[in-house]
């Protein structure tokens, strides 16, 4: 992982590199992109060896779902956002984003990777984010 500049001095940090996180990264979707998700994304990161959080296998059932998804973005090194009209419309991965925000509002830690899936508007917190792009076809060999 690159290291970043850190706010406050403008020196280069390598603290996330020092810690050690359970996934390599927690993907944030929309139950209605489940089938892609789990068919397509999942397969590929864990494919390449990335030890993967994915909510529906890795949630501890009887636990409330906000602890759930505030343990697993803790535990993991990246959050994927899979970005569709329904991530958007869900309170849930509203939430998810949020969180994630809450712990490095400007990102430096290049922890939140926004993945569009399908062309839309978005936009996420207070700086606009490059994201991965998704919504070609032509684009998901990447």
């Amino acid at each position: 992982m690159p290291a970043y500049n850190d706010a406050n001095t403008g020196s280069a940090t390598m603290e996330d590199c020092s810690l050690a996180y359970q996934y390599d990264a927690f993907v944030s979707y929309s139950s209605k992109d489940r089938p892609w998700v789990k068919d397509i994304l999942l397969r590929r990161l864990e494919d390449n060896a990335l030890r993967v959080c994915i909510d529906y296998r890795d949630f501890i059932p009887g636990l409330p779902s906000v602890e759930n998804i505030q343990q697993a973005i803790r535990a993991s090194r990246k959050i994927l956002l899979v970005i569709t009209p329904d991530y958007l419309k869900s309170s849930w991965t509203g939430f998810e984003a949020i969180r994630v925000q809450t712990t490095d509002p400007a990102n430096e830690r290049l922890r939140l990777l926004p993945l569009l899936r399908v062309k839309c508007e978005f936009y996420l917190g207070y700086t606009p984010l490059t994201y991965l792009n998704f919504a070609d076809p032509e684009d998901e060999e990447l």
